[in-house]
């Protein structure tokens, strides 16, 4: 038996977790046609707005710098995922939108995390799996308060 210096700390256990769900998600994103999609433009993908959004709202929103931001959006535009509009409600602001493609590839990479989870909820049970989200989604709660 492992004594308490032995145990696994949280911060190992989510990180394990997260290794395993971003590696099926990032294969499963090359076999669907998106194989230059890397972990860094998760960021993008998950907290972009449908209709758009700034640069400074998105590095707020992923609890990155804004200058990580800047490159994983530059990226993406280059990839052709992301591109820049003027802003209508001030001129010398830009929004960045996805592009067709890169709708595409947030609702496949959606689609995708929603099938881990399920299959995660058949592995380890529905109840554990609605767990472990209550507690995540209240910490993600508080963190944004």
């Amino acid at each position: 038996m492992l004594d308490a210096r032995q145990q696994p700390r949280l911060i190992g256990l989510l990180s394990y977790a997260l290794r395993d769900i971003s590696g099926e998600l990032h294969d499963r994103l090359a076999e669907a046609g998106y194989p230059d999609i890397r972990l860094p433009h998760g960021t993008v993908f998950g907290c972009i707005g449908s209709e758009g959004s700034r640069l400074t709202e998105l590095a707020a929103a992923a609890r990155i710098t804004k200058q990580a931001m800047g490159e994983a959006t530059s990226d993406l535009e280059r990839l052709g995922y992301l591109e820049r509009v003027p802003d209508p409600t001030d001129r010398r602001a830009r929004i960045l939108r996805l592009t067709e493609r890169g709708k595409q590839a947030q609702g496949t990479g959606f689609a995708i995390l929603d099938d881990i989870e399920a299959e995660w909820a058949r592995r380890y049970g529905a109840e554990q799996v609605g767990e472990l989200r209550a507690v995540l989604e209240q910490h993600a709660g508080e963190r944004r308060r």
